[in-house]
């Protein structure tokens, strides 16, 4: 159920033949860690928002969507940062924003 959702133009991964899940995630890391961190950079401000849909799946011709409830943005930050800060990512300024909003959300 999705209390106070805030819509955004959402990315959409669409693979043609049936993939397990965790394939499918795993295979599109930098899709998915992108789309976790600048869905909550759109929304982590207001306390409104409970529930956000990160990214559209589409496998097979079925329909689903990565969402993060408010109360797991820290975790889904924390795993983005971990992600960015990979040796062979080394997305700095992608870290520097995960930390911030960490540190935003906290303090609330």
């Amino acid at each position: 159920m999705f209390h106070n959702y805030k819509t955004f133009k959402m990315k959409k991964l669409e693979i043609l033949e049936e993939v397990p899940m965790d394939t499918v995630l795993c295979e599109n890391q930098y899709l998915v860690y992108n789309a976790m961190m600048e869905t909550i950079e759109k929304s982590y401000t207001d306390k409104k928002v409970q529930e956000i849909r990160v990214l559209e799946l589409e496998i097979a011709g079925i329909a689903s969507y990565l969402t993060i409830e408010r109360n797991d943005f820290v975790n889904a930050l924390k795993n983005c940062l971990k992600y960015f800060e990979k040796p062979h990512i080394e997305e700095y300024e992608k870290c520097t924003k995960c930390l911030n909003m960490i540190n935003y959300l906290n303090k609330r």
